[in-house]
């Protein structure tokens, strides 16, 4: 037993009350099946159950439901008006407008109120829909200077254009011969299964995706989408190559904002922690030791400019570098900057006298919190009492001479020289 409910579910009845020749119709069809094609004499309501399914006639009693939605329910008295069930209608006799074009015709299921489509300005979706049916060279004309498969594919393409999720046909295929009749019938099963894929991937009706795709044409430097019109298929689209690297670029671009949000969720908003942009950003460097300051004090020489840079910790930490680089980086006092030191550049001294005097321009007290051994060297990590804390690389005859060990009391020395700085646009 089936427990979804059926595609189609009528339960008609409507009654004619003609002196002549009175008639009632009754209709019960509940069917899983996407396409449904009601078989009957001239005259024995087919046309009529199709206009109460599109809501332009209303039953006497019963029901109509879509897809398990109650369009019309007699007993429930609800009754959905026909322009909201978004149904496509394609009646026996096409039902044009005769003073409107082509190209309006189709374009009339997109306007809204009671204006008549632009006869000067043809929206984009229309363009397609016209090369799809085969119809661009006709576009401007009026109906009465078609031919009758025209006047069939013009009414069709129209009720198309609104993205409807069920297509109803009155007959449209009587009044053609037999080879233009398979033809379309072959062409209207494969732009069913177009549209059908194309609302299942995109979540959106026609006319919005070729609106969206004509505005990015628009505003891009390069056509982002090439419409081709006639051929086998009746045209189509595809995107071009410059749209395919901005496609490729976006995935680059789109995966380092994920990244940046992570981390920000992650790093951002521990309030125990001080805040740290790089910790936000995911830097990845091969220096060790990384730190975001502030510019303290900036002064400016004939070839090189030291930079004091005032670190979350109270920390001074001072740096070195070229005029030409502090104007490339445009430093100024209290600008947040990145300040990057090798472990290698890191020179560690134990039991330094009061009156010892170096030529390092950055010295930091502290203790070892930790040594890490290796093959030649070892890595030593310093903590500061103000929480700052530096990494050296030094080798293990080093360690092995000054007697380091996790709680040894030392000075990092690091020449102003060997600091590098950086700037976050």
């Amino acid at each position: 037993m089936n427990d979804v409910a059926p595609i189609w579910d009528l339960a008609l009845r409507k009654h004619w009350p003609h002196a002549q020749h009175p008639f009632t119709l009754n209709v019960k069809v509940q069917s899983h099946a996407p396409r449904l094609i009601l078989l009957g004499e001239s005259g024995s309501g087919k046309t009529q159950t199709m206009k109460m399914v599109a809501g332009v006639l209303r039953p006497d009693a019963g029901h109509i439901r879509l897809q398990g939605e109650t369009l019309f329910d007699h007993a429930a008295r609800i009754h959905t008006p026909a322009h909201q069930r978004r149904l496509g209608w394609v009646a026996q006799d096409y039902a044009l407008f005769p003073h409107l074009s082509v190209a309006q015709n189709i374009g009339f299921a997109l306007s809204r109120g009671w204006r008549n489509p632009s006869a000067r300005h043809t929206p984009e979706a229309v363009h397609h829909m016209l090369a799809r049916m085969g119809l661009s060279a006709v576009a401007q004309h009026l109906p009465h200077q078609i031919s009758g498969g025209q006047k069939q594919r013009t009414a069709l393409a129209r009720a198309l254009m609104s993205q409807p999720r069920a297509l109803l046909l009155d007959e449209p295929f009587a009044a053609l011969d037999p080879a233009l009749r398979q033809r379309l019938r072959d062409d209207l099963a494969a732009l069913l299964a177009e549209l059908a894929l194309s609302a299942k991937a995109f979540g959106m009706s026609y006319k919005a995706a070729w609106d969206a795709i004509h505005a990015m044409n628009e505003r891009a430097s390069q056509p982002l989408v090439e419409r081709s019109t006639g051929g086998k298929g009746g045209g189509g689209a595809k995107i071009t190559a410059y749209g395919l690297a901005l496609i490729e670029r976006y995935e680059e671009v789109d995966a380092v904002h994920q990244r940046f949000v992570s981390h920000l969720d992650q790093h951002g908003l521990d309030l125990s922690q001080p805040f740290s942009l790089l910790n936000v950003m995911t830097m990845k460097t091969s220096a060790r030791n990384q730190w975001v300051g502030s510019v303290a004090t900036l002064r400016a020489g004939a070839v090189n400019d030291e930079v004091e840079l005032s670190l979350p910790s109270g920390q001074r930490l001072w740096a070195t570098i070229t005029h030409e680089s502090t104007q490339a980086l445009g430093l100024r006092p209290k600008q947040t900057v990145i300040a990057l030191v090798k472990a290698s550049a890191v020179m560690l001294a134990a039991d330094l006298g009061t009156s010892t005097k170096l030529s390092a321009r950055n010295q930091w007290p502290g203790t070892v919190a930790h040594i890490t051994p290796g093959a030649v060297n070892a890595e030593v990590l310093v903590h500061t009492p103000q929480g700052a804390h530096i990494v050296a690389i030094i080798t293990q005859a080093a360690v092995a001479d000054m007697g380091l060990q996790v709680g040894s009391a030392v000075v990092a020395l690091v020449q102003a020289s060997e600091v590098v700085l950086g700037v976050v646009d």
